[in-house]
């Protein structure tokens, strides 16, 4: 068989873990944003339609959650956990990252929920559930949904950050991270296995 990137030091095909760390980090990338989106468009939508203490005591627990040392937190939740699973690594990475969703959302839904159309809703009786669904959210989701790129390689970078610095996905599964730290192992001998996965990230 043809290696085009050659085989690390275990004899594995680099181009075939290239190929499956890249899938792999591209699907944490898109799930890290569904499910930041997720909890972030419902916190937002709670908050900005309904304000009062709820509002107030979600924007603490949104302060507590930005001024904490993210890696540094994820890290440490990883390692208390003991585990380097797909799923426990996104939970643990999304419960800190769905605040500025959350933010974003929050300031267009204060700034749409008294506008006409919604006061209209509202004397025609309608229930808080159908303002926010069908006369709020449609109008104020769509800016958000431009922070799609910028959260989804958010989610791709903090995997490689993690997998590199040994607190991402265990062996052998294969992600860019870790084939980056790979890569700077053999960089004297073997300076592709660190260009390829920096190209492909």
């Amino acid at each position: 068989a043809m290696h085009w990137l050659g085989t690390d030091s275990l004899g594995r095909d680099v181009t075939a873990r290239l190929i499956y760390g890249t899938r792999v980090s591209l699907s944490y990338g898109l799930m890290f944003w569904v499910l930041s989106f997720l909890i972030g468009v419902t916190v937002g939508s709670v908050q900005g339609y309904f304000a009062g203490n709820m509002d107030f005591y979600t924007e603490r627990l949104k302060e507590l959650i930005e001024i904490l040392p993210f890696l540094s937190v994820v890290i440490l939740v990883n390692g208390l956990m003991k585990s380097d699973s797909f799923w426990v690594t996104l939970m643990v990475v999304v419960l800190f990252s769905w605040a500025g969703v959350a933010s974003q959302l929050r300031a267009q839904v204060l700034s749409i929920r008294n506008r006409e159309y919604c006061e209209a809703a509202r004397a025609a009786g309608a229930g808080h559930r159908r303002i926010i669904f069908t006369h709020i959210l449609p109008n104020a989701i769509t800016p958000i949904l431009t922070l799609t790129p910028f959260t989804v390689s958010g989610g791709i970078a903090t995997l490689a950050i993690l997998d590199y610095l040994g607190f991402g996905l265990s062996p052998p599964t294969p992600s860019l991270g870790e084939l980056l730290q790979q890569g700077r192992t053999y960089i004297q001998n073997a300076v592709w296995l660190l260009i390829t996965p920096t190209v492909a990230l």
